[in-house]
């Protein structure tokens, strides 16, 4: 009777399967954290979440384009860095103002050069954006782009015809008018332009 005793003291001592009422005894803080936080993979130092990665339509990280090989010319500094905004209306304006100065006399052609691969860096999205506008300005910006560059664009076709062709077919008339032209001056011979396609 006494060893019965003692051991119904020392399970109310303990609690039932480790717990007296609803507080877990005999465990640290770790031992009483959610499954899900126990585990979820520690964070990295300076990691950015995927919902702080994106403003409006164009990933924030395509900015690091900025800092990669040769800088843009310094007339188009200020309106890449508008291409990720989040309103459409400064997406389209950044858009046309490019356009708008890739005819001037003062742009050489070394100048477009250094400017593709950070304009290729936004185009992907810019492509595709859900405003009209938006699409319709970027088309402009890759026939303008083309119109001076010619065959030199040839070694950014892998990251710029994929999105162009999409171009070239979407539903909107003045975006799919603008990319077919540039597409077809830059590439006269249809089956030039077909193996163009499929090396992209």
């Amino acid at each position: 009777l006494c060893e019965k005793t003692r051991y119904h003291s020392s399970m109310a001592s303990r609690g039932f399967g480790g717990f007296r009422g609803a507080t877990r005894i005999g465990t640290d803080a770790r031992d009483c954290e959610s499954p899900s936080a126990a585990t979820a993979p520690p964070e990295k130092h300076g990691a950015v979440s995927t919902a702080s990665q994106h403003t409006g339509g164009v990933a924030v990280a395509d900015e690091q384009a900025l800092h990669e090989g040769a800088p843009p010319p310094s007339a188009f500094v200020h309106c890449i860095k508008q291409l990720p905004k989040r309103d459409a209306k400064t997406r389209t304006k950044a858009l046309m103002s490019i356009a708008a100065d890739l005819t001037s006399p003062e742009i050489s052609g070394d100048d477009v050069k250094a400017l593709v691969p950070h304009f290729a860096a936004f185009y992907r999205r810019l492509a595709v954006d859900v405003d009209r506008q938006v699409r319709a300005a970027a088309a402009n910006v890759m026939a303008a782009i083309a119109k001076e560059l010619k065959r030199a664009l040839t070694p950014h076709l892998k990251s710029l015809l994929p999105y162009w062709w999409l171009q070239c077919h979407d539903a909107d008339r003045e975006t799919a008018q603008a990319a077919t032209c540039a597409l077809e001056q830059t590439f006269p011979n249809e089956r030039k332009r077909a193996d163009a396609l499929r090396f992209a």
